[in-house]
């Protein structure tokens, strides 16, 4: 609570907790391994597993329905949860009434300031953004984001089940842990995490589309659709929001300035699985790590639609929708994620979803050798030779190779990047060698060159094209 910016919310993670709550919540337990030996207790088990049975009947928060008064100076507006009533004036005081038409995640916010208000309409849904007025530098890319999302959700997902979306503005200690943070019809985010940030290199990842698409993507993926308490369910939150996210990027900025936010999130996972002090588990039974559940989640989602299509991901993530919207329980885990995703890839890739998100799977990729010879009908013979290696590892890093059974990408590459030739090729052997006509000039060749697998090595994933004369090896 502060003179301008007051944020409360009643998220159980959030601290410090401003609201009583009903029944018993893990988050609030002791969860530092080295204070809890001091009373007694056993290391921290972060979620039930995926087998615990109990587990499918609880979820992180519970439905609730809504109704908020709130007063605060004459001089701010308060902005909560809900579709906006009415307001009045009282003793020099003034008062809004907020409320939920149908039931929502119980996950609200109440937040005053002296606001300006920047306003649109998109379809069926009001946009309101309440921001500093020092601050309007990028309101614009915010409304682009959250129309984006929309469309996105809705065309591939469920209805919008609410009137308005509001982005509110909040000091940078508002939030722990992360610099947006969504609730029914409202997401709250920092000044420091998107309002303020200079985006005037046009070359630079527009971050600011990127987490407006992301926290827009939760109305859908946590407050529509919840998780059961239990391994996996960042999953179906976090991994989600990242999907629709990179899907919104990519329609809107392209496949190269996606191709770099992929690989920035390949560093971060790859630089933080060699820091954890705790075992790595597959996809499916993350817990709160967000390297997996965020980082991650971005790679083995992209992966999987480059495989068996973008359609088919949506038809499993809509069915999920169908199933579990507004639903109570038994809640949805990452077996019921897998088993809709499993539905519609064919059985020849079946070992994909198992590569993804059932273990730990690793690639060690590159080019040994890329040769051109010019041919007399004017065209270009590229012969290719690579390494790939597939390994599996275990929590602690160890890896096992396994045998390579795996369809890959083989691409050749001309003046400024264009592609003369990109087409997935069955791998079956460590060492491959390809001989491809091109129509031109080549400049680079590669596997995996966009690098849709997680590779331990992305770097030498592609290598100029070296000329030969015509005759020579």
């Amino acid at each position: 609570m502060v003179a301008n910016g007051t944020y409360l919310t009643n998220f159980p993670f959030a601290r410090p907790l401003y609201f009583p709550a009903i029944g018993y919540s893990i988050w609030g337990e002791i969860r530092d391994d080295a204070i809890r030996p001091k009373y007694g207790l056993p290391a921290k088990k972060m979620l039930p597993a995926l087998e615990d049975s109990l587990a499918r009947q609880k979820s992180f928060l519970d439905w609730a329905t809504f109704d908020c008064v709130v007063s605060t100076d004459k001089n701010q507006t308060a902005v909560a949860t809900g579709e906006f009533k009415k307001s009045w004036q009282e003793n020099s005081r003034n008062f809004y009434q907020y409320r939920v038409d149908t039931i929502m995640n119980n996950a609200f916010v109440i937040l005053s300031g002296k606001y300006e208000v920047a306003r649109d309409r998109h379809k069926e849904i009001a946009i309101e953004i309440y921001y500093d007025k020092k601050h309007p530098y990028n309101l614009g890319r915010m409304i682009a984001g959250v129309k984006s999302a929309f469309d996105y959700c809705t065309k591939n997902f469920s209805l919008y089940p609410y009137k308005t979306l509001r982005i509110v503005e909040v000091p940078d200690y508002g939030i722990i842990g992360g610099n947006a943070r969504s609730q029914p019809t409202v997401f709250t985010w920092t000044e420091n995490g998107g309002f303020i940030s200079n985006l005037e290199d046009s070359t630079a990842i527009d971050v600011v589309f990127n987490t407006t698409t992301h926290e827009m993507a939760h109305q859908w993926w946590g407050h529509i659709v919840k998780a059961a308490e239990a391994e996996g369910g960042g999953v179906l939150v976090e991994t989600m929001a990242q999907w629709v996210r990179v899907m919104c990027m990519q329609q809107r900025y392209g496949v190269e300035k996606t191709q770099r936010f992929r690989q920035k999130e390949m560093d971060d996972y790859l630089s933080s699985r060699a820091r954890q002090q705790v075992d790595e588990p597959p996809m499916m039974r993350s817990t709160t790590q967000a390297y997996l559940n965020y980082d991650k989640g971005t790679l083995v989602m992209y992966a999987l639609q480059d495989y068996i299509g973008e359609t088919r991901v949506n038809a499993a993530l809509r069915k999920l929708v169908d199933q579990f919207g507004f639903k109570e329980a038994p809640y949805p885990t990452t077996v019921d994620l897998i088993t809709a995703f499993r539905e519609v890839t064919p059985d020849s890739l079946q070992f994909v979803i198992t590569d993804l998100f059932e273990t730990i799977t690793l690639y060690d990729n590159k080019v040994e050798e890329a040769k051109c010879t010019a041919l007399a009908n004017g065209k270009f013979q590229v012969n290719l030779k690579t390494q790939t290696r597939k390994l599996r590892a275990d929590g602690k890093g160890n890896e096992t190779e396994i045998a390579m059974l795996d369809y890959m990408d083989i691409g050749v590459f001309g003046e400024n990047g264009k592609t003369l030739y990109l087409a997935k090729h069955k791998l079956t052997r460590n060492d491959n060698a390809f001989v491809l006509v091109i129509d031109e000039k080549p400049v680079e060749a590669g596997v995996d060159p966009y690098v849709k697998l997680i590779d331990k090595n992305p770097e030498n994933n592609r290598a100029a094209v070296q000329f030969v004369a015509s005759g020579t090896n």
